[in-house]
């Protein structure tokens, strides 16, 4: 459900409780309203389930805005070549940038593939391939035919052997 999309499973239950907890409440406080009796004290129980439902929304705010600055860094890195991730140089405040936002998704519980590929295509352009690698394999698992996982994860691929072309290279210089 995309409702508990980026929450971990104590804020979906918490969730849950909170809008059964407000439902019986807003029962009580009605049949308290109907038999005239005093329904001040109940009032105050409400903000337990506010508080409830509250958080975990907060959060899922907070997953989803990340979200989103993940998508818009991933899609300005894009070009028109084919393997430009990998290849445009990224600055030292861009890259402290992009690893915090990177930091505070990857925390959540993605099962998102769009979400996954972003990670992917910025741990690509910071030269993070075993990461890239890992968001790109769990876009895959969750999605096999995701075409753009599957270009990401030739590009780690092509971006993998180019690297260790020029290790191998290297002491042939010398």
């Amino acid at each position: 459900m995309d409702l508990f999309k980026g929450l971990y499973g104590y804020e979906c239950v918490m969730m849950i409780l909170g809008i059964i907890l407000f439902l019986m409440l807003v029962f009580v406080f009605i049949f308290l309203v109907i038999k005239n009796r005093d329904f001040k004290l109940t009032l105050a129980f409400f903000i337990i389930p506010i508080i409830m439902i509250g958080y975990p929304s907060i959060q899922k705010i907070k997953y989803d805005n990340g979200a989103v600055e993940i998508d818009q860094a991933a899609n300005s890195m894009n070009d028109t070549s084919e393997f430009s991730v990998a290849n445009k140089p990224i600055s030292r405040q861009d890259s402290v940038a992009l690893t915090e936002q990177i930091k505070n998704i990857e925390g959540r519980a993605s099962a998102d593939p769009k979400v996954l590929v972003n990670i992917g295509k910025i741990q690509l352009k910071l030269g993070h391939i075993n990461k890239a690698t890992e968001a790109t394999e769990k876009a895959i698992k969750i999605e096999p035919r995701n075409p753009e996982a599957i270009k990401l994860q030739k590009q780690i691929k092509l971006k993998g052997e180019n690297i260790r072309f020029k290790e191998v290279e290297k002491p042939a210089k010398k």
